[in-house]
């Protein structure tokens, strides 16, 4: 066991700062990273809520999809009207952006829709409210492969529809239940209250 107290939940199990994975041990039982000599700003917090699982992630992000639908697409219209498509197309993933990035990283950690599934995004660190930068990070992620779909051609929209399905499934084998994006970010999704 690791001497680091502060790196261990109330069970001594902590998450790996390098893979992510719950071990326990002087060593990362996945990746074989030292514990020990883990600073304690770099430990999972697990007692700052349960970890959410897939349907409700699923849940916040139709929701939050709906909710944009009407501003993205006003915006991607009006910009295509004055200056073309792709600078539309951008604009409007900016709005996604803000929108996302400004909720995220606000003391409550939730969008409208981790508010109406009873979730929130955290440091996987501290289990604390994320930064600006750990919510540019997890929106980037999402915008970068989007926007190859700008490319538009059946291989980029291929490579769009791949990634996004790895990204959206990876929780299912994830130890933390992180997409790519959270992993990216280093963040994690947790029941509110939990």
């Amino acid at each position: 066991m690791s001497d680091d107290a502060s790196t261990m939940d109330h069970n001594g199990w902590v998450f790996c700062p390098h893979c992510g994975s719950e071990t326990s041990g002087p060593y990362c039982g996945v990746c074989g990273s030292a514990l020990g000599s883990m600073p304690p700003n770099q430990s999972t917090n697990r007692a700052s809520g349960q970890l959410s699982g897939w349907w409700r992630r699923v849940g916040a992000t139709v929701t939050d999809n709906l909710i944009l639908l009407v501003p993205t697409t006003m915006i991607l219209w009006l910009v295509t009207l004055v200056v073309g498509y792709p600078i539309g197309v951008f604009a409007g993933i900016a709005v996604q952006g803000l929108y996302q990035v400004k909720l995220l990283s606000s003391v409550r950690g939730q969008t409208l829709g981790n508010r109406m599934v009873s979730t929130r995004v955290c440091d996987l660190s501290s289990g604390g409210t994320i930064t600006v930068r750990q919510a540019v990070w997890r929106w980037g992620f999402v915008a970068a492969y989007s926007a190859i779909a700008l490319l538009n051609s059946p291989i980029a929209s291929s490579i769009v529809m791949m990634i996004a399905v790895v990204d959206v499934l990876f929780p299912l084998a994830n130890p933390l239940k992180q997409t790519l994006h959270d992993r990216v970010a280093g963040t994690i999704v947790v029941m509110q209250g939990g």
